[in-house]
């Protein structure tokens, strides 16, 4: 359980620090993210949806599509504004 717990500190505090931060960061919010998914069963949460019996996604499982999206985004913006600079 205190594994989890400290990658999803590390994961929001990787989110802040992306979002205000350098590429580092923002790549160390995608990796985290992935991570998230090896790591969460301690603090899963709810289930939203169930696939089979004791198979389904969970609360805790959106982190890792909302971590990648937001580094998607965020790397996007990052190269479009250094191509328009340049």
């Amino acid at each position: 359980m205190l594994l989890a717990i400290v990658v999803l500190i590390t994961l929001v505090a990787s989110a802040v620090l992306a979002l205000i931060g350098t590429r580092f960061w923002t790549l160390s919010l995608a990796a985290l993210s992935v991570g998230w998914l090896l790591v969460n069963k301690p603090l899963e949460g709810p289930v939203l949806w169930v696939l089979a019996p004791g198979h389904g996604l969970v609360l805790s499982d959106l982190l890792c599509p909302l971590g990648l999206g937001v580094a998607a985004v965020l790397l996007y913006h990052r190269r479009a504004s250094s191509t328009d600079n340049a």
